[in-house]
């Protein structure tokens, strides 16, 4: 059997964030697959996040299984725990790049999971895989998911910086490409963005001391989310969060009449006057014009 043929890792575009718009982002991230955006926020929101995450990093066991690993830490509801990591999640540069990644080929995207990662000294590297493997769509049908990973301690090829093929994106490349990866080294503050299709890794911590990130993901809102929102998030914690936020994790409708709460939109559910009653439609602007053009028809 023939070896696959090399992919073009020599390195991971980056940019500083207050040089690009999420329009030329996207475009970035599209053509190569993965892209470093430098000072997105200042040190002290990451701190801050870091400090709010420090009682879950200390309380939550060690992972199961040879994926997750059983040297690194990991947990979810992340907005539950964090005011300041709902900052890093909405209102934001990657969040726009990502809505415009995603907006090529859906209408509407959501939030697919939110989670704290802390990989541990000693901890091995990670099988090479893709996100956007989690769903069985062709990679051919367009891009669904993008994910921004933040550091909360330095990111540094000693101590397990995540590894990125750039460009593996283009093609469905076998897990044991011929080419070393190039580690995203990044400062607190700074954003790695990837798509659903590249292929990436954890790698080795050789260091003495944990590697600590958040990881947020931003996929189509017809899919299913990895993380169950409306568990994570029930009502009364959601109705807490700013609306942008709510609407991204799930308390919004999609057109053509898709995530309804008997047949109404979810966000009544965090209004005092609670859900209405009686359905209501939401359809995309076609399906209006369709329906327009049949009664029109009829009324000829």
């Amino acid at each position: 059997m023939s070896k696959p043929s090399p992919i073009n890792a020599a390195r991971i575009v980056e940019r500083a964030a207050a040089s690009i718009d999420a329009a030329a982002g996207a475009a970035l991230l599209l053509e190569h697959g993965a892209l470093i955006l430098r000072a997105v926020v200042p040190a002290a929101v990451i701190e801050a996040v870091d400090a709010e995450l420090a009682d879950s990093f200390e309380r939550t066991p060690f992972s199961q299984g040879k994926f997750y690993g059983d040297r690194t830490v990991r947990f979810g509801k992340l907005f539950a725990r964090s005011a300041q990591a709902q900052t890093l999640a909405v209102g934001c540069l990657p969040q726009q790049i990502a809505t415009a990644v995603l907006g090529r080929w859906h209408a509407s995207a959501s939030l697919n999971f939110s989670q704290a990662i802390a990989i541990h000294p000693g901890s091995p590297i990670q099988v090479p895989h893709r996100d956007g493997e989690m769903w069985p769509v062709p990679p051919a049908d367009g891009e669904h998911l993008v994910s921004a990973m933040w550091p909360l301690t330095a990111f540094t090829n000693d101590n397990g910086a995540t590894a990125i093929w750039p460009h593996s994106h283009r093609a469905a490349t076998p897990l044991d490409v011929p080419v070393e990866p190039v580690q995203a080294e990044m400062q607190p503050g700074d954003v790695l963005l990837f798509l659903g299709s590249t292929l990436h890794a954890g790698r080795a911590n050789r260091s003495d001391a944990d590697r600590r990130g958040v990881v947020i993901g931003y996929a189509a809102s017809w899919l299913a989310a990895a993380e169950n929102q409306w568990l994570a998030y029930p009502p009364e914690i959601a109705r807490t969060f700013d609306p942008a936020l709510a609407a991204l994790i799930g308390y919004r409708r999609h057109a053509p009449n898709l995530n309804n709460h008997d047949c109404r939109c979810p966000s009544e559910l965090l209004s005092d006057a609670g859900p209405g009653i009686g359905a209501v439609d939401e359809l995309a602007p076609a399906q209006l014009a369709g329906l327009d053009r049949f009664f029109a028809e009829l009324a000829a």
